[in-house]
Parts: structure tokens; sequence; C-alpha cells
């Protein structure tokens, strides 16, 4: 079954991409934004502000969930 579109076009790039940790998963979205803001010219202080704190961001401490975890086995 296909879960997602990439996995139509690239099932190899799709798993990467669902294998991927949080900070490559960051990198690849800060340069797809950039790469579409480079082929449209666009020019705006408060998207590249974005994309400056966007790039600084700092990983959580915690992880908070929607949904129990479930018990340790040990």
């Amino acid at each position: 079954m296909i879960d997602d579109g990439l996995e139509l076009i690239s099932p190899e790039l799709s798993r990467r991409f669902k294998r991927a940790s949080n900070l490559q998963l960051r990198v690849c979205a800060l340069a797809a934004c950039r790469f579409a803001l480079d082929q449209t010219g666009l020019e705006n202080p408060v998207i590249n502000e974005g994309l400056r704190k966007f790039q600084n961001l700092k990983p959580p401490k915690t992880i908070v969930t929607l949904y129990p975890l479930p018990a340790s086995p040990c």
C-alpha cells in the first residue's frame, strides 16, 4: 500500500525520509524553502527572519506526546 506521494516517485527516497532524524528533516525543509524562494525571486524581511529563526531552533529538551506511551516491559 502506498501511503505517500513520494513513494510513488521514489520508494527508496521515501524510506530514507521516514528513517531520517528530526535534524535531518529540518535541514531538508530549510533547503526546500530556500530553493523555492530562490526560484521565485521573492524577497521579504518577514520570510527571511522566519527562516533564520527556523534554522537556529534548538531541539526541545522534552518530548510532548498526545497519546500515552505503552508501559515499558523492563
